[in-house]
């Protein structure tokens, strides 16, 4: 079954396609033709809208290729990933621009904020938690930080109740702002 209705925001490199698997049809976020061709890393960028209903924990799977333009299977590797979200847990879908990307997620029975992010090169990455009047939660100071990307977890303070939060991840560089619900 297809949880919420995938969206997409670039239509020059991504779409959408449809795939039957054991009588069950999945809609895909695939690149188009030669729309990840170049000797990089590809990002597939795409919105994500949420049932109406709680219809428990949903599953997210993806898969991706690096190859080596041989002509062959030599060299080539497949990557595979999945990624549950738990019902009450809350998004922030991830914003692409041209200084990197910020993805966060909340896992609040756990009191747990994960930060996934892409810098261009080595700076200092300090992640701030403000409530919506302004007033900061958190802070947490990475220190210097490679380029490439990352995967931070952070312990929410346990004096925090249910609401909208302001994540910001900041460098000398960028400063990358996401609202987040967080329902605990």
């Amino acid at each position: 079954m297809n949880a919420g209705t995938l969206v997409i925001t670039n239509a020059a490199s991504t779409q959408i396609k449809t795939k039957t698997v054991s009588g069950v049809v999945r809609n895909n976020v695939v690149h188009q033709f030669n729309g990840g061709a170049h000797p990089d890393s590809m990002d597939f960028v795409f919105d994500w809208i949420a049932p109406s209903t709680n219809i428990g924990d949903v599953t997210f799977s993806a898969a991706g290729i690096a190859a080596d333009n041989s002509g062959d299977e030599f060299g080539d590797y497949v990557y595979n990933e999945t990624k549950v979200v738990s019902a009450g847990s809350a998004l922030a879908v991830s914003e692409i621009n041209d200084n990197g990307a910020l993805s966060v997620n909340t896992f609040p029975t756990q009191h747990l904020l994960t930060v996934d992010y892409k810098i261009e090169k080595s700076e200092e990455i300090v992640i701030l938690i403000h409530d919506v009047n302004g007033h900061q939660i958190s802070k947490t100071v990475f220190g210097i930080v490679t380029g490439g990307l990352h995967h931070e977890e952070i312990t929410l303070p346990y004096s925090m109740s249910s609401g909208i939060y302001l994540v910001t991840l900041q460098s000398r560089s960028k400063k990358v702002t996401k609202k987040i619900s967080v329902i605990f």
